[in-house]
């Protein structure tokens, strides 16, 4: 440490401590799986995610990710506290978030420096709160409140819990790696969802029956949805770039875009086809000239290799993505179109109604879909997120959020001395530009498989400004686990 440093590293719990830690909860959990085995494994899984939470900030922040973005919610909530199949729960990802952010308030208490970026974002964690007790004193059900307060509390406190992580250059160096395991399992399950037909869950895991616009097919890709754009960006930008040296390292990253690439074409959503495209563009368009004919060459060569494999693997997949591909002619015909117009128009009574502090979460609206004329439909879900975010949360929080999203995508990005570090964040913004055009269609805003790698991606738009001193938590030197 340099001469007249004021970071203070704290000592690291003597070992005796930590066997003496291990081995109490070895007993415990011997002694509980005697008894029941689910409820000795659901309290090793609520010991380890603590420990993790209080004394691992780049082991939360993964942890986060790989739960949010390759566990379904039903499962989740299937292993909930107070929760089970059809009741909403306390989830473990709750509980570490909530000790995360416990964490990271200490250290900035302790530090007495708050950054505007962790202002911001506790500020908006509040008007998440109030919004979910105005949602329940207006008559929703605590549980459809809950669900869509987790999905907004998981990107704002994503983005939170990424701050600490980004200013310590150690963790901030690993991070790369922690994208590109979440990048590998997302691709190769949601493969394995496809090959194995796993059943649709009604929500955010399997392969859903039926395309518009196709006459061949056996469904659309759901697990994952939300996240294999970023993937496809956030790979891509990566390898066109010469910040990633090793040949193993390029050749996992490979896998990475591919797998995903392969997911994303077969899940036959073409908002979300576009937002990739769109992403891969915006890397090659903010890419040095040399950079840019590679990037032109591997999106060329690339198309063209998942064309071909998907035509050998499954010819029937091929010709259902080239009907869906071309049915955006037919948009007229298409009657999701209509159906996610009139239920928008629906959500404009109760917005012009509440413009300021919204309906709150959980809120529903009464209607009639265009396919359905006769029959009214009560739900709390619509599929244009902007809409969704103001008629829950007001004019005001929406554009809060929404703005720090559009202002992360198109600002200039801090400089940075590492390659690799600068092109994730064109890859950040890239990805970030495509959430924008997927909440027209798809409300991003509300889904939880993508809601923490939104916090990450808007924090690594922004911190650290190289012309500022950079904050380091008091654990920031030593912890349980080292520098983790």
């Amino acid at each position: 440490m340099s001469a007249g440093s004021s970071v203070l590293v704290r000592p690291t719990p003597a070992p005796a401590l930590i066997v003496g830690a291990a081995l109490l909860t070895a007993v415990g959990f011997g002694a509980l799986t005697g008894v029941r085995t689910e409820v000795s494994l659901l309290v090793l899984t609520v010991v380890l995610v603590t420990v993790i939470a209080l004394f691992a900030p780049l082991g939360a922040v993964s942890l986060l990710l790989f739960a949010t973005v390759l566990v379904p919610y039903a499962t989740q909530n299937r292993y909930a506290l107070a929760g089970g199949t059809g009741v909403p729960g306390i989830l473990v990802v709750d509980l570490l978030l909530i000790l995360s952010v416990a964490r990271v308030t200490v250290g900035f208490l302790a530090r007495r420096v708050l950054p505007g970026a962790a202002l911001f974002a506790y500020l908006l964690l509040l008007g998440v709160g109030l919004q979910l007790i105005h949602g329940i004193l207006n008559g929703a059900a605590a549980g459809d409140a809950g669900l869509e307060a987790r999905n907004l509390a998981n990107a704002i406190a994503g983005f939170l819990l990424a701050i600490p992580v980004l200013q310590d250059p150690v963790r901030r160096a690993r991070l790369p790696a922690v994208l590109l395991g979440v990048a590998l399992c997302a691709g190769l399950w949601g493969l394995a969802q496809w090959v194995q037909d796993m059943p649709f869950n009604g929500s955010d895991f399997g392969v859903r029956k039926g395309e518009f616009g196709t006459e061949s097919g056996r469904g659309q890709l759901q697990g994952g949805l939300y996240f294999y754009p970023a993937a496809v960006v956030l790979a891509f930008a990566a390898l066109v770039s010469d910040a990633i040296k090793p040949l193993w390292l390029r050749a996992l990253t490979l896998v990475a875009l591919a797998a995903n690439g392969m997911c994303l074409l077969l899940t036959y959503e073409r908002t979300f086809w576009l937002a990739a495209a769109l992403g891969c563009a915006f890397v090659a368009l903010r890419s040095p000239k040399a950079v840019r004919r590679r990037a032109m060459a591997l999106a060329g060569v690339g198309f063209a290799t998942l064309v071909a494999a998907l035509g050998v693997a499954s010819p029937t997949s091929l010709r259902t993505a080239l009907e869906r591909g071309s049915s955006v002619a037919d948009v007229q015909a298409d009657d999701s179109g209509a159906y996610r117009v009139a239920e928008s128009e629906a959500a404009l009574e109760p917005i012009r109604a509440r413009p300021i502090d919204g309906s709150g979460f959980g809120a529903t609206i009464t209607w009639e879909p265009p396919q359905f004329r006769g029959k009214e439909v009560t739900d709390d879900f619509i599929h244009n997120g902007y809409v969704w975010l103001v008629w829950k949360t007001g004019v005001l929080f929406a554009a809060l959020w929404a703005g720090v999203i559009i202002l992360s995508a198109l600002h200039r990005p801090p400089a940075s001395e590492d390659p690799l570090l600068g092109i994730l964040r064109v890859g950040a913004q890239a990805t970030l530009l495509g959430l924008l055009v997927i909440n027209v269609t798809f409300p991003s805003f509300n889904a939880l498989g993508i809601a923490a790698a939104t916090g990450l991606l808007v924090a690594l738009c922004w911190v650290p400004r190289a012309h500022r001193p950079q904050w380091r938590p008091p654990d920031a030197d030593a912890s349980v686990f080292g520098r983790d």
